[in-house]
């Protein structure tokens, strides 16, 4: 027997340390004066074989934190990969325009009032009938993005929608279809229609409690807030099946409102808490040394009391960075061209959807991992909770320097906090 290369000790108080295997992700607490104790049965498991250690060393072993001299983690992590990214779910995320309603002020696009052209919608329908003679997969998935994509939903989104529906009830592939949205445009007219075309997944996107959100969101000069949360109830009033995710988009001038859970309670009936996600976004050009996530913890903490379903550390559990790794993804921008990532400048985009549907890439194409190119992940001991960059991210180090290597300044650090933030989600 051997320690796991994956074991991560992490101080988790005055008295405590938590202990979590990276691959099985099973942890758990002791006090401080045993932590040495702990450190020599895993680091030396061959010196604890007798009766009087069996009970824990087997508890030790069962949860990964010991394993067989034989067993090649690296081997565990890589397949538990690959499998992931080949998911068997074609996924195109569709951006019908990068125009808005809205201008907030951290928003990654250029807002341009331009949308999607007929000639481009007839180029996806073709490449969407092409992908389920090609490749072997189970299930298509839309994923609506913009700008803000309700500005073409009769247009766009309904159109290539119930097209989709169709391929899948034809080829007898399952159908997924969701959206990110403000949420300021889901008229009655818009929520009806919802469930014609499948439209169940929604993630609605709000900046802070009612007074902060308002003063980055309005619709030429009044309020959003009241409306935004309002239409969420007519979504779960009209649309049974749909399923809710509010994106809290956090800063460091909006996490001390404590009024934000009090705020969206006044809207959301308890019945309907159930079926909503809450998700914490930190703004991304706000640097996290800035950011007081006690608050965020509490905020959160507070958010499952009243009912609503929280989204913890989930990276842990999916085996991938980013789910542009996946095999079948796609991201279709408004004028055809076409990229793995959507949170690109539209002149970075790798490639573009021809006349006959296909997609034909340049010279250059996301289709690096840390498992195929040179990477510093591969050694490093937070592989399976990291999985290291994203693809774009990837791919600008492969340019720069000819290898990836850690995005992390303080690896131990980041991963600590991580690793701190999933267990107590579970504890």
């Amino acid at each position: 027997m051997k320690s796991s290369k994956y074991n991560y000790i992490v101080p988790y108080n005055d008295n405590k340390v938590l202990v979590i295997n990276g691959i099985s992700k099973r942890f758990f607490l002791i006090d401080n004066q045993k932590r040495k104790a702990y450190e020599h049965m895993i680091n030396n498991p061959n010196l604890y074989c007798d009766n009087r250690f069996k009970g824990i060393v087997d508890k030790l072993v069962n949860s990964g934190f010991i394993v067989d001299n034989g067993c090649d983690e690296y081997e565990i992590i890589k397949t538990r990969y690959e499998r992931a990214i080949n998911n068997g779910i074609y996924s195109l995320m569709i951006l019908p325009t990068y125009h808005c309603n809205f201008d907030c002020w951290y928003c990654v696009q250029k807002h341009v009032e331009e949308y999607m052209s007929s000639e481009t919608m007839n180029r996806i329908k073709k490449h969407l009938s092409k992908i389920v003679k090609v490749y072997p997969i189970k299930a298509i998935e839309l994923s609506w993005f913009g700008g803000e994509p309700l500005l073409y939903f009769e247009e766009c989104i309904k159109p290539i929608s119930k097209y989709v529906q169709k391929i899948c009830i034809d080829n007898k592939l399952k159908f997924f279809n969701d959206i990110t949205t403000n949420g300021y445009l889901l008229t009655p007219n818009v929520v009806n229609q919802l469930k014609d075309i499948q439209l169940e997944k929604i993630v609605i996107t709000i900046d802070g409690d009612e007074a902060h959100h308002n003063t980055i969101r309005s619709q030429d000069g009044q309020p959003s807030f009241s409306k935004i949360l309002s239409n969420i109830t007519r979504v779960l009033d009209t649309y049974s099946e749909s399923y809710i995710t509010i994106r809290f988009n956090y800063s460091d001038k909006n996490i001390n409102a404590s009024s934000i859970v009090e705020d969206i309670n006044r809207y959301i009936p308890n019945g309907y808490r159930k079926k909503i996600q809450i998700v914490a976004k930190k703004v991304w050009q706000i640097d996290s040394d800035d950011i007081d996530f006690r608050i965020i913890k509490q905020i959160m903490a507070d958010f499952r009391k009243s009912g609503y379903l929280i989204n913890d550390a989930d990276i842990l559990d999916t085996c991938i960075s980013c789910y542009t790794d996946t095999v079948y993804y796609n991201t279709i921008f408004h004028n055809g061209a076409v990229d793995k990532c959507s949170n690109i400048e539209l002149s970075e985009a790798k490639g573009i959807i021809s006349d006959n549907g296909d997609i034909v890439w340049g010279n250059e194409k996301h289709d690096n991992t840390i498992f195929n190119t040179k990477s510093q992940c591969r050694n490093c001991k937070y592989l399976p909770i990291c999985l290291g960059p994203c693809c774009v991210k990837r791919s600008k180090m492969i340019k720069s320097n000819g290898n990836i290597s850690c995005m992390h300044s303080d690896p131990s650090n980041e991963m600590s906090k991580l690793l701190i933030e999933y267990c107590e989600s579970r504890l």
